[in-house]
């Protein structure tokens, strides 16, 4: 981000920000401006520059220069006399969901947030702080007490027909909703998870486990991730914030940053991506049970579906039943989507993140609201448990043959 003076050269192309960029891009280099304000991609790939708040209903705000991230949706806010040059990687911010296409500002001084999706959203103050995650996997709840190796009680397994690929790790992967809620699924077979839920997925190299990734939404309707990983033990896991990259048995690993989760798992894509009619309905091996029967039929016999789903079938063999022999059913429009845009295997996927949730990212300072009809914005973070007991304990024993 750079304060635009007359005449000025603000390093393109030999620098990205402070970062030298082309060697041999002439004498210009010397006489370059440094941008007042930066972040790595570690954070966000696409800045959008915003406005100087001079509204009254956020006074904490006032003067502050207001800007965000295209790709994962977050609003920083810096002072407007900033001297060059702050790295704003690890500064709080205001995580919307929203693709940040343009800011607004009215004739009151109050700023609006422009989403790529189509809709206007409200900058306003925030009324409570929020939660934090635990640094031990062991300590969040979606793990046995006295095994963090295992899942919870009441956690579902699930597994995609086309999983995308991850280094060569065998991936484990479970489900957890809050007690009495339920999934809703749109006339497209994606899955709408309610406020509250929790995806859990392990990765080993080896049989051993690296990496566990916990993908919540949480209870203001925003999704965030946060990685944890193994100690070498592997009795525990610890949050990795930020991001970094470790070598294991020779072969390099990278835990994602914050911003690399929701660069994936994007509003366009359905956050969750896997969780769908297309990729759920094949056989699984449920493990508490020994028992090898249909997702799709086993979640409807758990009632984690609102309304059950009732969809015509049309034959396909998905990779796990052709393997087990079996023949799954399918809706046609739904295996026409399958290969496409929404499986996880369609998507460039860096490695979710291990968002962190500031005590509340503004403040308490901000939070959006919708302008007009829209899906709902996100307000100052509020946190679950984050796995208190979400299903019943007993829902992953039921399932169906």
């Amino acid at each position: 981000m750079d304060r635009v003076v007359a005449g000025g050269n603000y390093g393109w192309r030999c620098f990205e920000g402070t970062r030298q960029y082309n060697s041999s891009c002439g004498p210009n280099a010397a006489s370059s401006l440094p941008p007042v304000a930066e972040y790595g991609r570690s954070s966000g790939q696409s800045i959008t520059g915003g406005y100087v708040y001079r509204g009254a209903s956020i006074p904490a705000l006032a003067g502050r220069y207001v800007f965000g991230d295209f790709v994962t949706g977050r609003i920083w806010h810096i002072a407007r006399d900033t001297p060059p040059t702050l790295d704003v990687t690890q500064a709080p911010s205001l995580a919307t969901g929203l693709s940040i296409a343009s800011f607004a500002e009215a004739v009151d001084g109050e700023l609006y947030v422009v989403h790529y999706g189509g809709t206007l959203h409200r900058l306003r103050a925030g009324a409570t702080g929020g939660g934090t995650v635990p640094m031990q996997l062991s300590a969040t709840g979606c793990v046995q007490p006295g095994d963090a190796t295992k899942p919870a009680s009441g956690l579902v397994p699930y597994a995609p027909n086309a999983p995308f690929w991850s280094d060569g790790a065998d991936k484990d992967r479970y489900l957890a909703l809050p007690n009495g809620a339920t999934i809703a699924v749109a006339a497209d077979g994606d899955f709408d998870l309610p406020n509250g839920s929790v995806l859990i997925k392990g990765f080993r190299l080896a049989g051993k486990l690296v990496e566990t990734r916990l993908f919540m939404r949480h209870t203001d309707g925003e999704w965030a991730g946060y990685t944890y990983e193994w100690n070498a033990q592997g009795s525990d896991a610890t949050r990795v914030i930020g991001g970094k990259t470790v070598s294991v048995n020779g072969q390099t690993w990278a835990f994602p940053s914050e911003a690399q989760c929701l660069a994936c798992h994007t509003s366009a894509a359905g956050r969750s991506l896997g969780l769908e009619i297309a990729q759920l309905n094949g056989n699984l091996l449920y493990p508490q049970t020994g028992r090898v029967a249909n997702q799709i039929v086993t979640l409807n016999s758990v009632q984690m579906f609102s309304p059950p789903v009732t969809t015509a079938p049309f034959p396909v063999r998905s990779k796990s039943s052709a393997m087990l022999g079996m023949v799954i059913s399918l809706p046609l429009n739904h295996r026409r989507r399958s290969s496409g845009r929404r499986s996880p295997s369609a998507h460039p996927h860096p490695r979710p993140s291990s968002r962190s949730r500031p005590e509340s990212p503004f403040g308490p300072l901000a939070r959006l609201d919708p302008i007009r009809p829209s899906p709902p914005a996100p307000s100052s973070p509020s946190l679950p448990s984050p796995c208190p007991p979400y299903c019943p304990p007993d829902r992953h024993s039921q399932s169906a043959e």
